[in-house]
């Protein structure tokens, strides 16, 4: 009876794990869709890529990320530079290209790249992982539910 007591609890945790998931892939597809309609649009270069190591990494990757370091000017004119937020082995884009930046008029330092991958691939990637934990936690839970017990005629 513990066996299926603590297999219950497992299967309300993988629930709560896929509701926080779910929660959370909804965030990120507000705040990028709200950012995505909220925004400037401005023509920009790619005018070099550089690579960041990120301090909480281990030193052991063989090739640190490389970035994309953007150059744009915002509609008074004013010349701004920053750098994608995805990197890799290679970057996403090659310096000379041309880009089109996403910015606030109240904070033009927080630009993005409107690129669907940077923007969506995350709460793509979560939303799958999401259901599986739901599925998982529900069919655990279904498993262990008692029939009530039939009235004989």
């Amino acid at each position: 009876m513990t066996n299926d007591r603590a297999v219950k609890w497992a299967g309300m945790l993988m629930v709560i794990v896929s509701g926080v998931l779910i929660v959370v892939t909804l965030y990120v597809l507000a705040s990028n869709t709200w950012f995505l309609l909220t925004s400037e649009s401005a023509e920009g270069e790619v005018i070099s890529t550089q690579n960041q190591q990120d301090s909480a990494s281990n030193d052991s990757s063989p090739v640190p990320p490389r970035y994309g370091l953007v150059r744009y000017r915002d509609a008074s004119g004013t010349e701004h530079v920053f750098s994608e937020d995805i990197g890799g082995e290679s970057p996403l884009y090659e310096k000379g290209e041309q880009v089109t930046v996403l910015y606030h008029l109240a904070d033009p330092e927080n630009a993005r790249i409107r690129d669907f991958m940077a923007m969506y691939l995350g709460p793509a990637l979560l939303l799958p992982f999401a259901a599986v934990f739901w599925f998982i936690g529900m069919l655990v839970r279904a498993t262990l539910e008692k029939p009530a017990p039939r009235e004989s005629d």
